[in-house]
């Protein structure tokens, strides 16, 4: 008897095919999902050649640095006013 049930269990385990998982046995898919993947790019995750490494040799590069810093300024001026 303990014997049947024990080929019972290994057939409903390992030889059995599963239909909610895609017909594969329980095994086969409990290794699947162990097995370590490749983490997938994200959409946003910024490439090697970036917006901003593209930009450092134009010529507005540093235009585009002193209208920044020149707006900082003025809003700190701005911010020590009011206080």
């Amino acid at each position: 008897m303990e014997f049947a049930t024990l080929e019972w269990v290994d057939r409903f385990n390992n030889r059995r095919l599963h239909e909610p998982i895609v017909n594969i046995p329980a095994a086969e898919a409990e290794a699947r999902h162990h097995t370590p993947q490749e983490p997938t790019p994200l959409a946003a995750e910024p490439t090697p050649n970036s917006l901003r490494q593209t930009r450092r040799g134009s010529p507005f590069a540093s235009a585009n640095a002193l209208l920044y810093a020149a707006s900082t300024i003025v809003l700190l001026r701005r911010v020590a006013r009011s206080a």
